[in-house]
């Protein structure tokens, strides 16, 4: 069986291109290097929270420097990425943590209270991002590489609306992903280093 991990895309640019722009919030610029240097070393702090390959962790944070970074970490770790949706109440939150059997809540500080309220019902460990999951990486010994899973291995569980009836999970593979992003980027766009 191959092995991937969907946290490749962003290692092989840190590779290629350490110093190239990556993410951008404002102000903030950060380049690819950095941006992998801050998911290994949150990786390394998930580990030591005792994510373990396989394990499902829910991330709920709105678009901002902070998703890339845990998202990344958590692929690196080996984990699959529950992204939660921002707009749901506690009941709903928590019936995605119970479905996806989530161990561990990466919550924003904005979403603090609906998110802790569902994953205390739970007894899901909530780590706040920004300062606490920060000190956390700090504290922690960086992972040198990304965990490796089998290609078919689910990277993402991401939530329907439930707009008809209860969220269902639908799993992205590791393969399924890197091959979307690999297709968007040299196939449908014809993305260059610049862009």
């Amino acid at each position: 069986m191959a092995t991937l991990s969907l946290a490749a895309i962003l290692a092989e640019n840190a590779r290629r291109r350490p110093s190239k722009t990556a993410l951008v919030e404002g102000g903030l610029r950060l380049t690819f290097g950095e941006v992998w240097r801050s998911a290994l070393a949150q990786a390394g702090a998930l580990t030591g929270l005792g994510v373990r390959p396989g394990d499902h962790v829910a991330l709920m944070a709105p678009n901002t420097a902070e998703f890339p970074h845990a998202y990344y970490a958590i692929a690196a770790a080996g984990g699959v990425v529950v992204p939660v949706h921002l707009l749901l109440s506690a009941p709903e939150v928590e019936h995605v943590l119970k479905d996806s059997g989530a161990t561990l809540l990466l919550c924003h500080p904005a979403q603090e209270a609906t998110g802790a309220a569902a994953a205390r019902a739970l007894g899901v460990r909530v780590v706040t991002l920004g300062a606490e999951f920060e000190k956390l990486a700090a504290d922690a010994e960086p992972l040198t590489s990304y965990v490796t899973r089998d290609a078919d291995d689910p990277a993402v569980v991401f939530y329907t609306s439930g707009t008809t009836g209860v969220p269902k999970g639908a799993v992205l593979s590791h393969f399924n992903l890197v091959m979307n992003a690999t297709v968007n980027a040299f196939d449908a766009n014809d993305i260059r280093p610049d862009d």
